[in-house]
């Protein structure tokens, strides 16, 4: 608008709701966006920016998070890998002693 707002409202229902924007804007204190598409309501550009950037941290986390999880659960794999080769080590020795001891009787 050359007023410095900026509307947003679907074409298909700007005739209907426009009118409205001349009600609004004499209560406007400062430059705003009033948006039309769901209802109407008034809204700055800071508030905006922040919300989008919460949004961003937001997913930013639940990336890392994700990430985390993921390496952890590779050295879950890991450490039962290890396990078992141990286990498998332990049991080599355990029938290499017996066959030793069975040759020496």
């Amino acid at each position: 608008m050359q007023d410095g707002n900026l509307v947003r409202v679907p074409l298909s229902e700007f005739d209907s709701k426009f009118p409205y924007y001349e009600k609004i804007k004499g209560k406007l204190q400062e430059t705003s966006i009033v948006d039309m598409e769901v209802g109407i309501y008034t809204t700055t550009a800071a508030i905006e920016e922040e919300v989008a950037a919460d949004k961003a941290k937001a997913k930013e986390k639940a990336t890392e998070e994700a990430t985390s999880s993921t390496e952890g659960d590779s050295q879950t794999t890991t450490a039962t890998e290890d396990t078992s080769t141990e286990e498998a080590t332990t049991q080599e020795s355990t029938d290499s002693q017996s066959t030793e001891q069975s040759v020496q009787e």
